[in-house]
């Protein structure tokens, strides 16, 4: 254990995180509909209070959601949702990680 604890302490990339955002569902509410996602870090390294952005266009109409999450370690994936007062299946959706810190 010993070992593989300063293997991953010495071994540390420099590359940055790399997180992708994917729709899990969309679902009607009372108020209009929420869109669940995941996202996923897919780097061996930790990410630290990201921001996820996404973009509904419907015509001239833009509806724009942000989430946070404080900690998204490597090789895992958080979950979330956005309430829109249209259908993002009905529009055009732009969904994205769109900042982080290192922690």
């Amino acid at each position: 254990m010993l070992a593989v604890l300063l293997t991953s302490g010495f071994g540390r990339s420099d590359a940055p995180p790399s997180i992708r955002v994917e729709v899990e569902r969309v679902a009607a509410v009372e108020d209009g509909y929420v869109l669940e996602f995941s996202a996923r870090n897919e780097s061996d390294v930790t990410a630290a209070d990201i921001a996820i952005v996404a973009d509904l266009r419907s015509g001239n109409d833009l509806q724009r959601r942000e989430a946070r999450f404080d900690y998204l370690p490597p090789r895992s994936a958080r979950r979330g949702g956005f309430f829109f007062d249209s259908d993002p299946r009905a529009g055009a959706l732009e969904l994205r990680a769109e900042g982080y810190n290192e922690p």
